[in-house]
This record gives structure tokens, sequence and C-alpha cells, in this order.
């Protein structure tokens, strides 16, 4: 049994393949993926055909719809023994339901043959005056998110206004308002074909939108597309160019990481914040950083921003295999256990030793690496299990700083008073560098709140004994607690 496939064309019959009218005249009976097809109208009297438009009635929805039509052609053909299956353009372009009905053949047994035809694509950049030189991405209406602005686009399935509207709204986010589109209906058919060039803010306002619609988007210049992370590293490579800003021309990995450290800190302050349009924009800052990097890297022969992609995308389906594999975890605890062991591995074979602290920055901020120290200890074992004697260690640590002898014996037990502070905020779920800035901002407001107070009075802040200072602080403290309880 075989399900012989053909391809109609875009349009009128003088477009069919020779092949493919030869099986259409020759076959007893053709089964049309939609009578919605301009060679409907012109096939000849011998052709007998029977349209599946059907299937589109009472399926549920467009996913469903292309594994109904193969499984309905399938019926067919073992019914009839083998069945002649027609679909508009060419059975391997955008045609859906050519790949679902190989795929359920397949694993049948059942032989499918391609005819292949001219599709859409051939007819909408002839009616549009180009030409393909430099790649083109096809993708359906409803998959217009994927576009990268940097090459050429043809869009197909714009059945309607209000699907235009939504591709428009979509396409807006990666190119300029103003970006020349055109619009094609009819591609290949005489005295329907219907071409328009519109800005694409007016793309949807223009008439005659049906299921022949395409839309042609031609590149845009990194420099006028920003909404892809594609236009963006061509923006810095652009910047880096001989012909581009000296300042950025001149920066290196040692120059920038100043500026790593700085913008990763001002991302944290955005989400202190609350604030989304600043955290959307402190983290495109940090993001500059890590396309800037990898664009000296790429320039000195290294790296680019395809490894580093690469490198971390595969990072993170190793470390899941809870998701990506066949591993089952019960909790979050389960899951940083085998976090640490698959990087204990890592670590190995990168011959970087088998040490549970190997691999912590010594440049991270002091709570922060003592509590990451205290995590990693803790996934070996090394822990209380209960909180008391952590609040007992904290106890003894004080109790040692109280009869320290000198400077150098009082600034090791307060780093030691610090680590066990920071043991606490691990076994209370807090982290310990949040906490702190948390206060340092929480002090900063008091104090400014001091200052203003002791202003409304008409005296200045630093001219006050302590005791009418902290007159000041509680009355800041009260206010605060009132705004509190506010909300």
């Amino acid at each position: 049994m075989k399900i012989t496939v053909i391809g109609l064309g875009p349009g009128p019959y003088r477009l069919l393949t020779v092949e493919a009218a030869s099986i259409l005249e020759r076959s007893p009976k053709v089964w049309l993926r939609t009578s919605r097809h301009p060679i409907v109208h012109e096939l000849p009297p011998a052709v007998k055909w029977e349209s599946l438009d059907y299937v589109y009635d009472r399926s549920e929805s467009f996913e469903t719809l292309y594994r109904d039509l193969a499984t309905e052609l399938l019926a067919i053909a073992r019914r009839e023994g083998g069945a002649v299956y027609a679909v508009p353009g060419d059975p391997t372009i955008a045609e859906d339901s050519v790949k679902e009905l190989m795929r359920l053949a397949s694993s049948e047994g059942v032989e499918v043959e391609i005819v292949p035809g001219v599709s859409f694509v051939e007819a909408s950049l002839a009616a549009a005056r180009t030409t393909l030189s430099g790649g083109l991405q096809l993708l359906d209406a409803a998959h217009v998110s994927w576009a990268n602005p940097l090459i050429d686009l043809l869009v197909y399935q714009i059945e309607d206004r209000l699907v235009a509207s939504d591709v428009k709204l979509e396409l807006l986010r990666r190119y300029p308002d103003d970006h020349k589109v055109i619009l094609i209906t009819a591609a290949a058919t005489p005295g329907r074909q219907a071409v328009r060039t519109a800005h694409l803010h007016d793309m949807d306002r223009l008439p005659g939108v049906d299921h022949l619609t395409a839309l042609y988007v031609p590149a845009s210049a990194p420099d006028r597309a920003f909404g892809t992370f594609e236009s963006f590293v061509g923006i810095v490579a652009r910047l880096r160019a001989p012909d581009g800003c000296p300042w950025d021309r001149q920066q290196t990995h040692e120059s920038l990481k100043p500026y790593v450290v700085e913008e990763a800190y001002e991302v944290v302050e955005a989400i202190d914040k609350g604030d989304p349009g600043v955290l959307s924009e402190e983290l495109g800052d940090l993001l500059l950083q890590v396309v800037l990097h990898a664009q000296i890297a790429r320039e000195a022969g290294e790296f680019d921003i395809v490894d580093v992609l690469s490198a971390i995308g595969a990072k993170m389906v190793r470390r899941h295999p809870h998701v990506f594999g066949e591993v089952s975890v019960s909790d979050a605890e389960e899951v940083l256990v085998n976090w640490e062991a698959i990087k204990r591995t890592e670590r190995k074979a990168k011959e970087e030793g088998e040490s549970t602290f190997a691999g912590i920055p010594r440049h991270m901020p002091a709570l922060q690496a003592a509590q990451e120290l205290q995590g990693r200890a803790a996934r070996v074992g090394f822990d209380w299990k209960e909180i008391e004697p952590v609040l007992e260690k904290v106890r003894e640590e004080l109790e040692e700083l109280s009869v320290a002898r000198d400077t150098t014996e009082r600034q090791s037990e307060l780093g030691d008073i610090l680590f066990a502070l920071v043991n606490v905020a691990r076994h209370q779920g807090v982290n310990a560098e949040m906490a702190l800035r948390s206060a340092n901002q929480k002090f900063v407001d008091r104090f400014t709140r001091m200052e203003e107070l002791a202003r409304e009075q008409g005296v200045d802040l630093a001219s006050l004994e302590l005791e009418q200072q902290d007159l000041l602080w509680n009355q800041a403290k009260k206010e605060e607690r009132e705004s509190t309880e506010r909300g």
C-alpha cells in the first residue's frame, strides 16, 4: 500500500509540474487537503477529487488538525488500497499534514511517495521583486516570535486582518515601526494577485488579506533592530569594529572587570527596588558586559558568544538530569545534592581536584563566600542538624572576643563571630549577604530621615547630643514601622 503526495503549486494549473499533472489525470480519485485553492476551478473534468475540508470542521485545534488529516488519509488508504493526496504548493514546504502523515505512516509500515511541486515561496519572492541570496526564514504566522531581523523573512498563513495585526505587534518588538514590508496576496494567480508595500506599523490596515496572503520582511541592519539577541551581538561587534567607538575598542577583559561587578550589584539593587522597568534596564547593562567579553575573545580567536551559549546550555542540561534525563528527585534539597555531585565529577574531569570548595571565586564578597562554604560542607554531611548548637557557637565566639588581648586576636575572633552568624542565617534560610545589604539600606533610610527631622526643627544633626539624636532615631524607626503596617 502506498500514499502518493503531490504538490498543486501556488495557484494556476499552468504552474503544476508535468509529473503532478500526469498523476492527477490518471488517478481514479484524488483527495485534496482543501478545496480553498485557485487550481481547483481549473482542474480538468476527468480529474475526480474529494476534499478533506470536513476534517477541519471536526478538529478541535490547529495542533490536532494535522494529525487528524494524516489519520483520516491513512484510513482512506487502507480502505482504498492506496491514495493520492494533493496539497497546496510543495508537499515539503509549510505542510504539517504531510509531516504528520510521514510520521504515522512510518510507524505503520505504509510507503509515502513525495512528488515535489512549485511552492508559494518562489511565487512570493517573484511578486516581491526580490531574490534569495543571504538566506530566508520561512515562518508560520503563529511562530513569528522566532524571527531573526538580520535575515529576510517570509511569513505565511496570514488568514485575515486579525492575524495580520498579531503578526505586526510581534514583529514590532524586533523591527523599527517604519520598516518597509511587502504584503502579497495570491502571488501566482493572474487577476487576483495583489502586492502592497507598507511600513510595518500599517501592514494590518491594508485590505484584501486572506488565506492566500504572505508577508515578505527584508532584513534589517543591526542598528535598526533592537529586539533580538543576534541584533544586539551585531551592535556590539560594530562598536568594536575599526571604525567603531574608540572607548569600546580599547577595552580588554581586565579593563572591564570593575564594570562586571558594578553592573551585577546594580541588578541586585534594581531587584531590591521592586521596579520591573529598572530591572529590565540593568539586566541589559549586565548582558552588555557578557557580549563585550565574548566579542573581545572572538577578535582574539579564543571563543565567541556561540561558545558561551553552547557551554551554558550543555551545563544546564547536564546538571538537571531530573528534568532532561531519567533521574528522579523528591525536593529542592535533593536537587542541590545531585548538583554538587555532578560539579565534583566535572572538576575531576578538568583535573581541578575533588575539593568540596573548588571553584568558589576568591573575589566573592566575604559573607556570600562564607555561606557558600558552609552550604557545600553541609551537603556532604558536615553540619549541625539543629539550630541550638549553632547559636551556642555564636555565644562561644562572643566570649572569646571579650578576652582577646590585642588587635590581631580581636580581628580573628570577630571573623569567627561573623562566620558563626552566617551559619545562623543559613540554618534560618536567610541569605546573609542580602540580609546585611538590607540592614545597610535600612540604616541609610533611617539616618536620612533623622537628618530631615533635624532640619525640620531648624538644627544641624551633628550639633545635637547623642541622647537627642537617639530620640530622632526612634522617631524615624516608629515612622518606618507605621508605614510598613499601613502596607
